[in-house]
């Protein structure tokens, strides 16, 4: 499930959607700020499952969320991502990522728990939880900035 946010820094909400459904049916949430009809009616057209305007209700948004996914069926698909641990490298649709320590410290958390929604306190627990609680927000903000780079590219071929 994708939850978007129509401001993005880099590329628009409503964009980032239909490259998304160029590829993809994956359930899709838009969260933001614009509260006008006409936006929430082109989200809702362009492909989006749900459009939820700001401010919100935390519970409500969970609920939606999992009534959304309610819905959709499973779908049995091939991992695309293979951890090797070992090595400390992931891969994704069998190209080897590129990733900084704290950007495979993070896909790595995700990709053990696929089915786990995770808070962003507890990813900043669990990934940042040797670095010292002053410097987790810049490490956060540097891997989330609308400079951070597209996590699947550039990858080296298999």
């Amino acid at each position: 499930m994708l939850i978007l946010d129509v401001g993005l820094p880099d590329i628009n909400g409503f964009e980032l959607c239909k490259l998304v459904r160029r590829q993809s049916d994956v359930p899709l949430v838009f969260l933001t700020a614009r509260t006008e009809e006409v936006d929430r009616i082109v989200g809702l057209e362009i492909g989006g499952d749900d459009y939820v305007a700001k401010p919100f209700s935390p519970r409500e948004v969970c609920a939606q969320v999992r009534t959304i996914l309610k819905r959709v069926r499973p779908v049995v698909l091939d991992q695309p991502f293979e951890h090797d641990a070992a090595a400390g490298r992931i891969r994704y649709q069998g190209r080897l990522l590129i990733l900084t320590r704290y950007e495979y410290l993070l896909l790595k958390t995700l990709v053990m728990a696929p089915d786990r929604i995770f808070s962003r306190a507890q990813l900043m627990d669990l990934v940042w939880a040797g670095l010292e609680s002053g410097r987790r927000p810049f490490a956060w903000a540097s891997m989330t900035s609308p400079k951070s780079r597209t996590l699947f590219e550039p990858c080296i071929p298999a």
